[in-house]
């Protein structure tokens, strides 16, 4: 069985080997767009809904290195999601309720500051995702108090 699981896709096939450079086709391959790009658009789309398309598009025009820089956080994130030791033995659910972090740029965090001002942890917080409020006051002040301070 060969599983390829690559940026945007995953491939799932499986064969026996016959002898040297011989194989049969076992089951006809599958698969489908559950690659990890498709997980990077969720995250951008998660953005988009929370700050607004627009002021999305304006931070990647305006900082495009700090863009890039966002989702290579997410990607050094999605990287460590399943070395985290409390995953073991958890159901979906009690994983969708676990917190993991993903580190934002400080100019991310300024821009946004500049659009939105005080007005920032209410919308944070009043977002929801699957349901269930993620964000909390206290996050913004813990996340806030360790960049400035």
């Amino acid at each position: 069985m060969i599983i390829d699981l690559g940026g945007g896709t995953a491939d799932i096939v499986s064969y026996e080997v016959l002898k040297e450079f011989q194989v049969k086709e076992l089951v006809y391959p599958s698969g489908g767009p559950w690659g990890s790009s498709v997980i990077d658009e969720e995250f951008e789309s998660i953005l988009k809904n929370l700050f607004g398309s627009e002021v999305m598009t304006e931070f990647q025009k305006s900082y495009p290195a700090h863009y890039v820089e966002l989702f290579k956080e997410f990607e050094k994130s999605k990287t460590t999601f399943f070395k985290q030791k409390t995953l073991t033995g958890k159901t979906i659910e009690q994983l969708r309720r676990q917190n993991h972090n993903v580190t934002l740029p400080t100019e991310f965090i300024d821009f946004l500051d500049e659009k939105f001002g005080d007005e920032l942890p209410d919308k944070v917080e009043a977002f929801e995702l699957l349901g269930t409020q993620r964000f909390t006051p206290f996050f913004f002040f813990f996340f806030f108090f360790l960049i400035f301070f």
